[in-house]
């Protein structure tokens, strides 16, 4: 009799145990993998009136013609890209990060600030409703299921001119995003472009330091 009830409670345990070893697998590889990834779509716009350019540009030790976008100072362009959720649970979006003022941060590019996109065409990245985007005062968490897309939006100012010498070649090659999945805060960096510029032979640029945002 004592035999057939411990080998009842025997069988109920093991189930238990696979059932917890499998919640808590599941929950392990929600929370520490990296679930966020660069999506289908981008647009990165540019300076209205000064266009790109293919270059013979030296990358790594390796020549190869690269589209290298002009350097306007204190010009803005605007950065739109979809992000995918490839991860097994949904996750949120809750924001980009941004670069910051001199002296924390001195680059050509500045990512000044950045929105949850609202598409001119809904479902169809990149084309953005400008009014309806920037209007928000903040960014608005985007929510994305397993396997499913949204879309951010970032202003970047060409900038910094002061701190850079002529003729240097500098990328935007990722974002920073800010998301949440199962109560877990996480920072990971998802690729983009990459978008190059040139700084001209004015950089440095004489003169006191500008503010960079």
């Amino acid at each position: 009799m004592m035999a057939g009830i411990t080998r009842r409670w025997t069988k109920k345990s093991l189930v238990v145990l696979v059932v917890v070893l499998g919640v808590a697998s599941y929950i392990f590889a929600a929370i520490w993998t990296q679930p966020l990834a660069r999506g289908n779509d981008e647009q990165f716009t540019g300076i209205p009136g000064h266009n790109p350019a293919n270059q013979t540009v030296d990358i790594t030790g390796v020549s190869r013609d690269t589209l290298i976008w002009p350097y306007v100072d204190g010009g803005v362009t605007t950065l739109v890209t979809s992000l995918t959720n490839n991860g097994p649970v949904g996750l949120t979006v809750t924001g980009i990060e941004t670069n910051g003022r001199w002296p924390a941060w001195g680059g050509l590019f500045t990512l000044t600030e950045a929105r949850a996109a609202v598409l001119a065409n809904p479902g169809q990245c990149c084309e953005l409703d400008e009014p309806a985007t920037w209007s928000a005062r903040d960014f608005r968490p985007i929510y994305l299921a397993p396997g499913h897309q949204g879309a951010v939006a970032a202003h970047i100012l060409m900038s910094n001119c002061e701190y850079n010498s002529s003729d240097q070649y500098t990328d935007i090659e990722y974002i920073r995003v800010d998301y949440a999945v199962l109560g877990f805060r996480h920072v990971q960096k998802v690729g983009v472009g990459p978008y190059w510029i040139k700084s001209p032979e004015t950089c440095p640029r004489p003169g006191p330091a500008r503010p960079a945002g």
